[in-house]
């Protein structure tokens, strides 16, 4: 028995060491706050804007031209930073560019916005560093009542004991006397100290010499040595005494659940501080902290309702019918406090074309013009909300270099209300109406029949033709997590005078309406989906005249766990030009497409493969009649990693028969190598070879070539090489044999 208690007495203390932080009031706290702050702190945002607070990155490109013979270059500076204006954090960049065609265009782009979550970050650093938790969070009252109480039972047994040891041996028992950590890892770390493994080994040995002066004492060969007899004795009882009393604190301790009890100290712990972390990162009880225990200027509280503020070249997406990819050069801000939101936009869309076209159309400079607007309302935009909008887009005349492209001046005024809403916990409606008004603004373009020129106001409220300017979105989309199910509808109806330059590729005169579905089955092993799309566009001033096309997709997915996987799709599209008094063909394809994705783990390699085989089917306008066009595409995109190199073989191969047809269209194979490699510790490469052919078209060769390089922690490059070389040629081939790109970054 002494050894069974021997045992547990050393093995016990590192048991429960791995428990519960103890009963010290705010251990479990710390503990806690340690172990959900790691993470944290590693990926802080500000942590990363005080290391590098300006990068500089060069990118350059040199790829053969769209327009003619020869290479264009275009190179690019960005530079980005982050500065801090009177305790607000905003990220700074500048761009310029430069395009080489053999003439030489260049642009500057700059841009500025509110780092929102630098800001909300520094407040939440001050609050943990000042606040006290326990305050903010209240303990469990019972679960402290019930520590108190076993704090209690605990010390009173120590008590006792040391009396007791007191009275036997007639001296105090000094190290429970200076307990004040009454955790079950403490005590158990004193009654190790106690009685250590070296302690043991001395009294066995003490035992062994005890047993040996009794036998000579009871021979009568011992005189003076007999008196070291009873010293033995004692050292020995005194051993088995505190054996006894960690005995009796582990009998304690399984009646009173001391480490169950610690174990639920330190979940409430725990979740008392999560609790607060999630606090900390709900932006509206963020705010109400700081405005309690921290000193705040006014623009420091007027920046805490501020959800995001641009300045300079920036887009800006809403919805669809209010701004949606609309580029602003200007001001924009988003603003949300108590449920209400509201958002202004001031500034001048400059609807140039792009770099590359800058030195071929020297003459074609598109119009600008300058919005302004607000959207305002209750609730934000990705949560249930109602929103009202008013957007106001001035057209100014502008010619062209050389006075050959004029554009009137017009007025544009677009109204709009969205409503975001929920069904039960499962379903989303978002509905969005809009009605435009454009005027022109000089005589020669429109006034009406007493001469004066109209207004856009006036025009909205013209209940003349008043569907002709209207848009209207309806989306739904349901999550049926029980049953496995997902449905989604979309309906877009634009009508043919309908006009918004904030969100210029909704067309007038078009429609667009969707369905999609989606079942599971056996833990998501099985999935079924369809979807189908419909959408029409007017293409001409003349009525009666329109596109349609229709889309479908049917897919049966099978998984079958460690990323095995196929899928059988079938797609049907169908497009039509309609005119008055009939409906042309241009298009009919179907689609059916069989893929299997396996990956296989071979010792040390992992070797992944995606093969698919599908049948295409299509009857296409080819000048006054419907060409025939079938194919079959087989392709394997396969790849093995073996160490930290990376071998992959890509193939795809479509026969086609196009009798008649365009070359592009005629039987194609592509097919690339190539590894992925280190060089050292710092620098990465790939390697690659490929081959493609197009029947009765070309036949060419090439290879790629990418080398990536961390120099230092701050420094970064990178070049990008695709070279290609026609072995055969048949007919005319854009031959963009040739393309590089390059990058440099550095981090201050």
């Amino acid at each position: 028995m002494k050894r069974s208690l021997q045992g547990k007495l050393r093995q016990a203390p590192n048991s429960l060491k791995q428990r519960a932080a103890g009963y010290l009031p705010g251990s479990p706290l710390k503990t806690a706050k340690g172990m959900l702050q790691e993470g944290k702190e590693a990926l802080s945002l500000k942590k990363i804007l005080n290391n590098h607070k300006v990068s500089v990155v060069n990118e350059g490109q040199l790829e053969r031209t769209y327009w003619g013979p020869g290479y264009h270059f275009l190179n690019t500076l960005e530079i980005n930073g982050s500065v801090t204006v009177a305790k607000i954090p905003l990220n700074v960049m500048f761009m310029h560019q430069d395009y080489l065609n053999p003439s030489f265009s260049y642009r500057n782009v700059f841009r500025t916005n509110f780092d929102k979550e630098a800001f909300l970050n520094n407040y939440r650093k001050q609050l943990k560093d000042k606040l006290d938790v326990d305050k903010i969070v209240p303990k469990d009252k019972s679960l402290q009542a019930a520590k108190k109480a076993a704090e209690k039972a605990v010390r009173s047994e120590l008590d006792g004991m040391m009396q007791e040891y007191a009275s036997e041996f007639r001296e105090p028992l000094a190290a429970f006397d200076s307990i004040k950590d009454l955790s079950t890892g403490n005590i158990g770390n004193v009654f190790q100290s106690l009685v250590s493994q070296q302690y043991v080994s001395k009294i066995r040995e003490k035992e062994q010499q005890l047993q040996q002066l009794s036998t000579e004492a009871q021979s009568g060969k011992i005189t003076e040595r007999s008196q070291a007899i009873p010293g033995l004795k004692k050292e020995i009882a005194i051993y088995t005494k505190l054996l006894a009393f960690y005995q009796r604190y582990q009998a304690l301790k399984k009646k009173l659940d001391l480490v169950g009890l610690e174990n639920r100290l330190n979940e409430e712990g725990i979740a008392r501080m999560q609790q607060f972390d999630n606090m900390l990162d709900d932006p509206s009880s963020l705010q109400q902290l700081a405005g309690q225990h921290l000193q705040q200027t006014g623009l420091e509280k007027f920046f805490m309702h501020v959800e995001q503020m641009n300045a300079g070249q920036h887009s800006v997406s809403l919805s669809p019918l209010s701004l949606y990819n609309y580029l602003n050069n200007g001001l924009s801000m988003e603003i949300s406090k108590d449920n209400k939101y509201f958002f202004l936009l001031a500034g001048k869309e400059k609807d140039l074309n792009s770099l590359y076209d800058r030195s071929n159309f020297t003459a074609l400079n598109q119009n600008d013009h300058i919005g302004m607007g607000v959207r305002m309302g209750r609730g934000s935009i990705k949560e249930n909300h109602t929103h009202l909008s008013v957007f106001s887009f001035r057209q100014s005349k502008v010619m062209g270099a050389a006075q050959n492209f004029d554009m009137p001046k017009k007025n544009t005024l677009v109204l709009g209300l969205s409503n975001r809403f929920t069904i039960g916990e499962t379903s989303t409606v978002e509905m969005e109406l809009s009605k435009s008004s454009a005027v022109y603004t000089q005589a020669e373009y429109g006034n009406d029949t007493a001469g004066r020129r109209k207004s856009a106001i006036a025009q909205m409220m013209n209940t003349e033709d008043f569907g002709r300017s209207l848009a209207m979105v309806l989306n739904y989309a349901g999550s049926f997590e029980e049953a496995g199910l997902t449905v989604g509808a979309n309906y877009t109806h634009v009508a043919s005078a309908y006009t918004n330059p904030g969100s210029a590729f909704m067309m007038g005169g078009s429609k667009d309406a969707g369905l999609q579905v989606k079942k599971t089955f056996l833990k998501n092993k099985i999935q079924l989906q369809a979807r189908g799309n419909l959408r029409e566009y007017a293409y001409a001033m003349l009525p009666g005249r329109k596109w349609q096309n229709f889309s479908s997709l049917f897919e049966t997915r099978f998984r079958f766990g460690k990323g095995q996987q196929a899928s059988l799709k079938y797609q049907p599209i169908q497009s039509f030009r309609k005119i008055p008094g009939g409906k042309i063909t241009t298009n009919s394809t179907n689609r059916l497409t069989a893929e299997l994705s396996f990956q296989q783990r071979i010792r040390q390699s992992y070797y992944r493969n995606v093969v698919s085989t599908a049948y295409n089917a299509s009857r296409y306008l080819l000048t006054d009649s419907l060409a025939n066009l079938k194919s079959v595409t087989l392709s394997s995109l396969q790849n093995i990693s073996i160490g930290k190199q990376l071998v992959y073989w890509n193939a795809t191969y479509t026969y086609a028969h196009n009798p008649g047809g365009p070359a592009y269209l005629n039987s194609v194979l592509n097919t690339d190598a190539g590894i992925t490699y280190m060089l050292g510790g710092k620098i990465s490469a790939t390697t690659g070879l490929n081959y493609s052919s197009a029947q009765n078209w070309y036949r060419q060769v090439g290879g790629r070539q990418t080398i990536s390089a961390n120099i230092n922690s701050r420094m970064q490059v990178s070049l990008f090489v695709d070279f290609r070389q026609n072995i055969q040629q048949f007919d005319a081939y854009y031959d963009d044999l040739v393309r590089a790109d390059w990058s440099f970054r550095y981090n201050f």
